[in-house]
């Protein structure tokens, strides 16, 4: 199920692949979400929910709390979900120490490493669009998943004291 049908203030949760998704993965990973978002439940109360994938890389998982609030235990199988389907790809979805730097249909995964190589390389700036993993709302989602690196949890650390 996709997102499509929910609305602007369903909560979300962001994951990462950590790299972008060969086609067959892609498949292997739409196929579980559509099954474990189709049947999820919190307290035998089915949640209304859905799933998206971007640029290859990010996968959103959102829920319409209106109709039903997911319980504790029903957001840590979304999250077991995705450490398993990490297992199977081998990469880790609940990695939140990473930049996401989009491009047209997919994505660059950096890790702190990299970013500080890419942007010795100039292949970072401060103004360069990356994932904003601080979203929790799906109008956010929807509006602009995106910020200036500058404004990136890791960018505020690196640019706090220089000017651009």
């Amino acid at each position: 199920m996709m997102i499509a049908h929910l609305p602007d203030s369903a909560r979300v949760w962001l994951f990462t692949a950590g790299r972008s998704l060969e086609d067959d993965e892609l498949l292997l990973v739409e196929t579980a979400l559509n099954e474990f978002v189709g049947g999820w439940k919190s307290h035998n109360a089915e949640l209304k929910a859905g799933f998206a994938i971007l640029h290859k890389t990010v996968v959103a998982i959102a829920v319409d709390e209106s109709v039903e609030a997911p319980s504790g235990c029903s957001i840590d199988k979304a999250f077991r979900l995705l450490s398993d389907l990490g297992e199977k790809l081998k990469t880790n979805f609940l990695d939140r120490l990473v930049v996401v730097k989009p491009y047209c249909n997919i994505a660059k995964v950096m890790s702190r490493e990299n970013v500080m190589k890419a942007r010795e390389e100039n292949a970072l700036g401060p103004h360069d669009l990356v994932f904003d993993f601080s979203i929790n709302q799906l109008g956010q989602l929807r509006k602009n998943y995106l910020q200036p690196f500058a404004e990136n949890w890791l960018g505020k650390t690196l640019y706090k004291e220089e000017a651009f």
